[in-house]
């Protein structure tokens, strides 16, 4: 299981080496930026933490904007690894029906160029901003990750399951416990009234032969 795990995480890797994201658009702090997009399978949640954990181990911390992930001056590999870039991102779900996925839109300039204060009017062009390349290397790095986390949500999954499987079968034992135990007390309802009817019977016959004995017994004229 370990092997097929380790194949599949080299597998989804070499996939992503040169994959590009979908270019498109996203809007910040009330500016269209151009922007590069690429879908996981993944909650957006697990993923927002995934970008997190990455750029935390490379010594970025996000900046507090509302929605978005906002690192300043970053300088990696996956990004050429010379210049310095801002890098802004939006995790979303993929939709309201695919939970389990999520899509990452991410737009790259040049420090300066994207404004940390709201842009007026600024919706209505696109920015003009400097990307930076390495888009597709940067999402593919995201992978293995990936790759992690869905096998830990699919175990908890499972346990989860398996959890439920196991509280239904206590329920069930508890329930032939308490009927084994109505059981017994039937049964034990059941000998004692033989035993009554036993001695009842006893008793009735008694009286009966006694009553046969005052009718047979006429008093004397």
């Amino acid at each position: 299981m370990k092997h097929f795990f380790i194949a599949l995480i080299v597998i989804f890797c070499i996939s992503f080496a040169n994959a590009q994201g979908q270019s498109g658009t996203l809007e910040y702090n009330g500016a269209k930026y151009p922007s590069e997009s690429f879908v996981y399978n993944v909650p957006a949640n697990d993923m927002t933490t995934i970008i997190q954990d990455k750029m935390k181990a490379a010594g970025y911390t996000a900046e507090k904007s509302k929605g978005f992930l906002v690192y300043r001056n970053v300088k990696m590999n996956e990004f050429g690894g010379e210049n310095s870039h801002d890098i802004i991102f939006k995790v979303e779900q993929k939709s309201r029906k695919e939970k389990g996925s999520s899509i990452v839109n991410m737009i790259t300039a040049l420090p300066g160029e994207i404004p940390a204060e709201k842009v007026k009017d600024g919706g209505k062009s696109l920015a003009n901003i400097t990307p930076a390349p390495g888009a597709g290397e940067f999402f593919g790095s995201l992978q293995p990750a990936v790759v992690q986390q869905a096998h830990n949500l699919s175990v908890l999954a499972k346990q989860k399951e398996v959890d439920n499987a196991q509280k239904k079968l206590t329920k069930l034992q508890k329930e032939q416990s308490s009927l084994e135990k109505k059981i017994k007390d039937l049964q034990d309802k059941l000998s004692t009234n033989a035993k009554e009817q036993q001695a009842q019977t006893a008793e009735l016959q008694s009286l009966k032969s006694a009553l046969e004995v005052i009718k047979n017994n006429q008093p004397q004229q």
